[in-house]
């Protein structure tokens, strides 16, 4: 059986700052549990504006007692894919883990879009699904759906982290974010990013 989850929020911030932040997020004081983030692809294609990456993060958690029997290692390998279309204004990112599957298998669908309600503001949504093969399957993926909600609360404050750090300027009015943060100057900045990641 398959344990499902929805987490959605709402950052104060433009798009463009949004979209950079992402990634610059590690480290930030609310991700402690990520250990290393690493880009291990990119490509851009400026026909389109969109850009492809692939990172590999190193992420641990604490567990439950009753969990220790069928888990003594809970350092996970997670990969995450993700795709900016500028012209569109949309960054979708899926994240799975490609270590302890047979365990706990955690896929996460995070789409990242201006929002309906004010486009000055960024929209994130998030879905989850969290399945176990183990005996206690539906124990552990319960706990996971669990864990799921507490861990994107601390995301969201990681990226708030980031975006107050990096982009400070997000109170300018309009007209001049949109000068301070335009697509050529957003492209360098995950250039800028990927060099940091890799270093």
């Amino acid at each position: 059986m398959v344990k499902t989850g929805t987490f959605s929020f709402v950052f104060p911030y433009s798009w463009e700052a949004c979209t950079g932040a992402v990634y610059r997020k590690y480290p930030n004081p609310f991700s402690t549990h990520v250990l290393s983030s690493d880009c291990i692809f990119r490509s851009y294609d400026p026909s389109t504006l969109t850009m492809r990456s692939t990172r590999l993060f190193t992420k641990t958690n604490k567990k439950p007692k009753w969990m220790d029997r069928w888990l003594r290692d809970s350092i996970a390998l997670v990969v995450e894919h993700s795709v900016v279309d500028a012209k569109a204004k949309s960054m979708t990112t899926l994240t799975y883990n490609i270590s302890l599957g047979n365990y706990m298998f955690v896929r996460e669908l995070s789409v990242y879009r201006p929002s309906p309600e004010d486009p000055s503001k960024t929209e994130c949504t998030t879905d989850a699904s969290v399945t176990s093969s183990l005996v206690i399957g539906s124990m552990v993926e319960r706990f996971g759906i669990e864990r799921f909600k507490s861990n994107s609360k601390k995301a969201a404050n990681g990226l708030l982290h980031v975006l107050e750090n990096f982009f400070p300027y997000a109170a300018v009015p309009k007209e001049v974010l949109q000068k301070t943060v335009d697509l050529p100057k957003l492209t360098q900045v995950l250039k800028d990013s990927t060099h940091r990641s890799t270093a």
